[in-house]
């Protein structure tokens, strides 16, 4: 298990010398929440650049080696592309329901990386009961992708 003890303590010593307790705890999980959700930001444009990048070269075509450096801005411009098109809800669906399906998503995310972001030292995992966690909670990510669907 990952342990970030001594920086942990840098952190909460100097915290300590110019704060309550209270709002020591409070900047701590604020911190650590910034540090695990730029962490996972970082993680998933470098893992969707390499997954582009490998099923450009199992499929034998230039891929996205065109928007930036090797193909460095292609995640931005997807995203770009994503928020410049328009959201269409189909006729007959329940459009609070069809709105509401990716918060769900999201919220299931965010939910599986709260206990990342609030372990003692900024230590990468410390639940007791840490799969039955990640089962129940991913488990709900399946509702939002029916009520979408």
């Amino acid at each position: 298990m990952w342990s970030f003890n001594k920086i942990a303590n840098l952190v909460n010593e100097w915290l300590s010398q110019r704060m309550s307790p209270t709002w020591v705890t409070v900047i701590e999980m604020v911190i650590t929440g910034i540090l695990i959700i730029s962490l996972f930001a970082v993680l998933g444009l470098v893992l969707v650049i390499m997954e582009r990048k490998v099923s450009a070269w199992i499929q034998i075509r230039l891929g996205p080696n065109r928007v930036g450096p090797k193909g460095m801005f292609q995640s931005l411009a997807d995203t770009i592309k994503l928020m410049v098109k328009e959201g269409m809800t189909p006729t007959h669906a329940d459009k609070f329901l069809f709105n509401l399906a990716p918060f769900i998503a999201m919220m299931v995310a965010m939910l599986l990386m709260a206990p990342l972001a609030f372990a003692k030292n900024f230590q990468m995992w410390n639940l007791n009961i840490g799969v039955l966690y990640i089962t129940s909670i991913s488990s709900v990510s399946v509702i939002s992708v029916l009520i979408a669907g």
